[in-house]
């Protein structure tokens, strides 16, 4: 359900912000294919250097609010839930949503629920989201949209993906890239109204996947509490089922 949520939100964003399809259908003259609302909001033709008119190519710095990871005092880790959770890089990156391991006590750099989250040191250039708000460390950035859409800052992201991705190979001793090259990355900049509706369409699938993320972590939790004990037979199938019951 999540790949097909993520592929139907990618596949609107692509139409919409790359291929520029309902642009390309009103100058061929074909029916309309979205409501008359979100319709109107798009240019009748493309501009002389083939993007709708109107819009420009602006830069990430301008269009996004940019945070950059910094480690935070090394006697401020902890593992056993004090403080914010803490992702120092790739290694915590998962599916959609990062892996919880270590907390911290004294965050100097913080990330708010639905950020997305890049790492900038190598691995460089791959992308989760902010389960919560959390600490992140050097090997990680949070991004978000002007406009604060999670869904349009996360499709948006992976759009300029393979522009963060030149810089595993740039590094001294190993790839990152900082803030300054980060800004300077360029990015489109359509309508404020059309990102707000972009918005309204896709951010119920990220809610849906969110939600299939942390029930699959409760099922996985309770299935690693109950199987040894019902392999072992310390525990009977009728007691999961209670226990699965409360959990409910």
């Amino acid at each position: 359900m999540n790949e097909t949520l993520e592929a139907m939100a990618r596949a609107i964003f692509k139409d919409w912000f790359v291929d520029f399809g309902p642009v390309r259908a009103k100058m061929e003259g074909r029916e309309p294919y979205l409501s008359p609302e979100i319709w109107d909001l798009f240019p009748a033709r493309l501009d002389d250097e083939g993007k709708p008119e109107g819009w420009y190519t602006s830069v990430v710095g301008d269009e996004f609010t940019l945070t950059m990871g910094q480690a935070p005092p090394g006697d401020s880790y902890n593992a056993n839930h004090i403080g914010v959770p803490f992702f120092q890089g790739r290694t915590d990156f998962g599916p959609r949503y990062p892996t919880i391991r270590m907390f911290c006590t004294q965050p100097t750099r913080l990330a708010y629920r639905d950020d997305t989250l890049v790492s900038v040191r190598a691995p460089v250039g791959e992308i989760n989201m902010a389960p919560e708000k959390c600490c992140i460390g050097r090997g990680v950035a949070a991004v978000r949209h002007r406009l604060g859409g999670r869904s349009y800052t996360y499709q948006a992201v992976k759009q300029i993906q393979e522009q963060i991705r030149v810089f595993e190979d740039t590094g001294t001793v190993f790839g990152s890239i900082n803030k300054k090259q980060f800004r300077s990355l360029s990015a489109m900049r359509p309508s404020d109204n059309l990102v707000s509706e972009f918005e309204k369409l896709c951010e119920p699938f990220d809610e849906r996947i969110r939600q299939n993320v942390f029930e699959n972590q409760k099922l996985r939790q309770m299935r690693d509490i109950l199987l040894p004990r019902l392999i072992s037979g310390e525990a009977e199938i009728r007691d999961a089922e209670i226990g699965s019951g409360d959990a409910a």
